[in-house]
């Protein structure tokens, strides 16, 4: 038990220092070059469906589904490497990593977006 709570909340420190770092890193703004490629490659914005909490309702559900966080990455401006941080994800695993759950956070957000919660999850290796 005392393993199990001092892992969850490692994880949540985790996710919470990653938070911070990006918190002070704010800013977007698209090039004529990246709006070309986008054109180019004729890709659009879509409005898609996810659902939001508060962090502590985010745990909670986190808890009852038994899903902990593995990773996290960021996503920066205009989709470059050394783009500004602008939001971050956080993906969560079962312990059979059968599931994945990702979430995204902005900085200075009061709440934490679901954008999906996979199942029957496959490891794809050697591509």
């Amino acid at each position: 038990m005392i393993k199990k709570t001092i892992k969850y909340f490692t994880g949540i420190s985790i996710v919470c220092f990653l938070f911070l770092i990006f918190v002070y890193n704010i800013g977007q703004t698209n090039t004529e070059a990246q709006e070309h490629e986008i054109d180019t490659l004729q890709l659009y914005q879509q409005q898609v469906p996810v659902v939001c909490g508060s962090q502590p309702s985010i745990n909670e559900y986190m808890k009852i589904r038994g899903l902990t966080p593995k990773a996290a990455s960021l996503g920066r401006a205009n989709a470059e490497p050394d783009g500004q941080p602008v939001y971050m994800l956080t993906h969560y695993f079962d312990d059979a990593h059968t599931q994945v759950l990702t979430t995204v956070t902005i900085p200075g957000g009061l709440e934490v977006c679901i954008m999906y919660h996979g199942y029957d999850l496959i490891q794809i290796e050697g591509i």
